[in-house]
Parts: C-alpha cells; structure tokens; sequence
C-alpha cells in the first residue's frame, strides 16, 4: 500500500489492518468524547434545576415561618401556631442539611 492511500475493510495485509484499527479506535475515542460531553451538559442541566427548586422551596417556607412568626406574635394565629412553627422549622433545617450533605 503506498502513502496517502486510505486502508479499506478488504485490505488485510498487516499495515492496512493497523490503519483499520487505528481508525477505529479515533472513532470510539471521539464517540464517547461526544457522550462524555453530552452527560456532562446534562448533570449541569439537573444540577441548575434542582438549585432552582431548593430555592423556591426554600423562599416558600421562609414565606411561611414569617407567617406563623407574625401571627404568633400578634396574637392572630391558630392556638397551634407554635407547633406549627416547630414543624415547620424542623422540615426547613432537614432540608437545609439534606441538600447540604448531598453538596458536599
């Protein structure tokens, strides 16, 4: 086979089975470059989404503990305004820690 010469799948003698191989082995290499990549983009993708949520999550229920801290004290809230913001403040620290434990 003389240089510049492409090795086809017929050619069987051992430089154009080296060509063959060394062909195949750049196309899986950027095969899975291109997965790899793909993958990555991907957990970016869900990592944003879930922060996003978490913060809305996390904007809800500040919503809410200012809520029942208010009613407490003006008095205005359910007799089981304290209760609620026990439970409440629990949810928000075991997300708080759930998420911190999963970043870390």
């Amino acid at each position: 086979m003389s240089k510049g010469v492409r090795s086809t799948d017929s050619d069987l003698s051992p430089r154009g089975l080296y060509m063959l191989m060394q062909q195949r082995f750049q196309d899986n290499s950027t095969a899975v470059l291109a997965a790899l990549t793909a993958q990555k983009e991907a957990v970016d993708k869900a990592e944003d989404a879930a922060t996003k949520r978490f913060d809305e999550f996390k904007r809800e229920m500040m919503e809410k503990l200012d809520s029942l801290i208010t009613s407490r004290d003006t008095g205005t809230g359910r007799s089981g305004s304290y209760r609620e913001l026990i439970g409440y403040g629990l949810a928000l620290s075991s997300v708080i820690a759930m998420v911190w434990m999963a970043t870390h």
